[in-house]
């Protein structure tokens, strides 16, 4: 009776051991900016209504909350900028799958210049709110931010800023002196209002 009360005291004591070990072994949150907000749970980095384009930013492992907050924003729009481009770019391809009267070319060449330019200029571009924790790894260790960012962008801004993209391609083709090329960006902008 004595053995088996020693070895189920034992057994208790390794596995209070080994909780109490799996239990630290996750980070801790010391302090917070406030309530962790939908946009900052969201699984969507960029989301857009009627009226505005947002984006989150994130950074980790930050031990500077003005550097962190910085470095979230940066994110923030560099996110913005691709969504950016990427909507121009499924534009510009369902424009060219339903123009069919472009070589296949002259098609993709345009499509490859939209992809590596990198001229947006995003005017109205705003830092809406952040959010930050103070969290740990283990007791002892030093403490560092895992900071989040939403940037706002408004429709007409959105809009704006592709425009300015359109007209990049264009100077890039009358550069490259490629006449079908020209035709086509042409084409797309009158189909897209300007």
């Amino acid at each position: 009776m004595k053995r088996s009360f020693v070895i189920a005291l034992t057994v208790l004591v390794c596995t209070s051991m080994l909780v109490s070990s799996c239990a630290t072994s996750g980070y801790k949150v010391i302090d917070k900016s406030g309530k962790k907000e939908s946009w900052v749970k969201s699984s969507e980095v960029c989301y857009q209504d009627k009226q505005m384009m947002s984006c989150r930013g994130e950074i980790s492992n930050v031990y500077d909350l003005a550097l962190g907050k910085r470095q979230a924003e940066a994110d923030a729009k560099k996110r913005i900028v691709e969504k950016v481009r990427s909507d121009l770019t499924i534009e510009y391809k369902d424009f060219v799958r339903g123009a069919n009267a472009f070589p296949g070319d002259v098609g993709h060449f345009v499509e490859d210049i939209l992809q590596s330019t990198s001229e947006v200029t995003l005017s109205g571009l705003t830092v809406w709110k952040s959010y930050w924790q103070r969290e740990s790894d283990e007791e002892g260790s030093k403490p560092y931010y895992h900071i989040y960012a939403l940037v706002q962008l408004s429709k007409k801004d959105y809009e704006n800023a592709k425009s300015q993209i359109v007209d990049a391609l264009m100077e890039r083709v009358k550069q490259d002196r490629n006449k079908e090329a020209e035709q086509l960006l042409d084409e797309w902008k009158k189909q897209r209002g300007e």
